[in-house]
């Protein structure tokens, strides 16, 4: 094998390997950070209610990620959380991006936060059972809102 041979397929594994290419997800939209996604949903006021916000790296967001999500910061690429500080609603947004079973690990993050409201929020409660988790833009996302599908839908329209 010649050496522009060898070096054509070398780059075309790395590009296998790191996901570049097309951009496109799971979904067929193009790839997505957390910022971005959270910076989404502030901007255009998809969920008014929501008003506190912590990515991978910061303080919060690295020390609170074993409890609301059973695992380390240290086992995510990326990850974000918008969230109502006052802890009377449901309402939350968490994105998050790894090797794990991130789906499972959101599906259960929503259980946890449907089970918090039991007995006292029966309407909040009521929301985050209708959580949504989906796949959008390479990032594995939770929606607990009125208005989820319409969260998602704006979060992973193809542009």
């Amino acid at each position: 094998m010649g050496i522009k041979t060898f070096a054509a397929v070398a780059v075309s594994a790395v590009m296998l390997l790191t996901g570049c290419g097309s951009g496109a997800g799971k979904n067929g939209s193009t790839s997505r950070t957390v910022a971005e996604i959270l910076d989404t949903v502030s901007s255009e006021g998809l969920c008014p209610a929501l008003d506190t916000r912590a990515e991978l790296g910061s303080e919060g967001f690295d020390n609170a990620c074993p409890k609301l999500f059973g695992i380390e910061s240290t086992e995510l690429t990326d990850g974000g959380i918008m969230y109502t500080a006052s802890g009377q609603t449901a309402d939350e947004i968490a994105a998050l991006k790894g090797d794990g079973d991130m789906t499972q690990i959101l599906t259960e993050h929503a259980k946890t936060r449907a089970a918090s409201f039991k007995g006292y929020a029966p309407d909040e409660q009521q929301k985050a059972e209708n959580a949504l988790v989906f796949d959008c833009g390479g990032l594995t996302v939770m929606v607990i809102a009125d208005n989820a599908e319409q969260i998602r839908d704006r979060l992973c329209k193809t542009e």
